[in-house]
Order: C-alpha cells, then structure tokens, then sequence
C-alpha cells in the first residue's frame, strides 16, 4: 500500500514539476521576444521606459492581491476532500479580486 502510494505521488511530482517547466520556459520565451521587439522598434530609451512601466505594474498587482494567493492555496489544499465546505466561494473571490 506504502509503495503505490509512493509511486502515485512521485509521478504527481514529475507531472507538475513538467507542466511547471513548460510554463516557464514558454514564458521566458516571450519575454525575449517581447523584449527584442520592444528593443527594435522604441530603442533603449524605450526598453527603459517599458522595463519601469513592467516593475510598477508587478508591485502594483503585489499589492492590490494582498497575498490573497497564498489564502485561496492553503484553503483549496485544506478543504480539498470536503465539497460542500465553501471551496466554490474562495475560489469565486479569489477571480473577483484578481
């Protein structure tokens, strides 16, 4: 029993670390393109300017989230076997505010 267990949850752990390297390549990857395309058309003045525009967007998301991120994650791992325990709710709030 231990060992299929184990076994279910190594290959839980290399399917989402893959769909996670995937992710994060394909971003990475539209960065550059962005970045060079940004680069070609405005210059550096402009990729300067689009680097400060990108900083404030991400701590002005940091802060309007609030870590509600982190609180629909643990609620969600939480309440995961129990479906009539309010998990619909966190998750609709989480969409609202995000």
């Amino acid at each position: 029993m231990a060992i299929s267990l184990f076994s279910k949850m190594k290959f839980d752990i290399i399917k989402a670390l893959s769909f996670t390297s995937l992710s994060t390549l394909a971003s990475v990857i539209a960065g550059i393109i962005t970045i060079k395309l940004i680069a070609v058309v405005a210059g550096p003045s402009g990729t300067a300017l689009w680097g400060q525009l990108n900083n404030f967007i991400v701590i002005a998301l940091g802060i309007a989230t609030g870590g509600i991120t982190l609180g629909v994650t643990k609620y969600i791992a939480q309440y995961r076997e129990d479906a009539d325990s309010g998990l619909m709710f966190y998750i609709c709030i989480y969409y609202i505010y995000s």
